[in-house]
């Protein structure tokens, strides 16, 4: 195991295929906010590739521009069904309009509407508000087929520069592996659970 991004893309393969949760893709990113502050939030993993993690999101989200703010960033997940935690750390930056298009068209028609009506963490006076906007994006788009992705929405790759993975143990004896990116690949070392 000297690639850590193949073996977090085998543990998540791995923890699709038997996960009880709804949302089998949430992994936890945490970014640095404007006033210095860890802000942590999920987010659906798209894609575990040579480039890094990749995730997309409203790109006038609080994320977003904590991520412009600082690139530094992080995800954690914990798959307890396969008994495995991962951290990583590293930088994330923008992905390209072709990357983003391929993934928006790739989103469910209800996901797309969803982003054209609503502007992500905006304040909101009324719950109501949010149906009779939905309603409206709808009837506007309903001729058309296949929506254009829109400005505001885009994709991130978080590139790692440290990984760790923490297999749990029934005996407690837990094993823990930590990568960092060096000039010359990875850098692996074992540690005391």
């Amino acid at each position: 195991m000297h690639d850590p991004l193949d073996a977090i893309r085998q543990l998540w393969i791995a923890s699709v295929a038997n996960s009880p949760l709804n949302q089998k893709n949430a992994v936890c990113l945490s970014t640095i906010d404007a006033k210095g502050f860890p802000s942590a939030r999920f987010v659906d993993l798209k894609a575990v590739d040579d480039r890094g993690f990749i995730f997309h999101t409203n790109l006038d989200s609080p994320k977003a521009r904590d991520i412009a703010g600082d690139p530094r960033s992080a995800l954690t997940v914990f798959w307890d069904h396969i008994r495995v935690q991962v951290r990583i750390q590293g930088h994330c930056s923008t992905l390209g309009a072709k990357d983003a298009d391929r993934y928006w068209k790739a989103r469910p028609r209800d996901a797309q509407l969803t982003t054209l009506s609503f502007q992500q963490s905006a304040p909101l006076a009324g719950f109501d508000e949010l149906a009779k906007r939905l309603q409206r994006t709808r009837e506007v788009h309903q001729d058309i087929a296949i929506l254009d992705r829109p400005r505001c929405w885009g994709g991130f790759v978080l590139v790692p520069t440290s990984v760790e993975i923490l297999h749990f143990m029934p005996d407690r004896l837990h094993e823990r592996t930590v990568f960092s990116k060096t000039a010359e690949g990875w850098a692996i070392e074992h540690r005391q659970p």
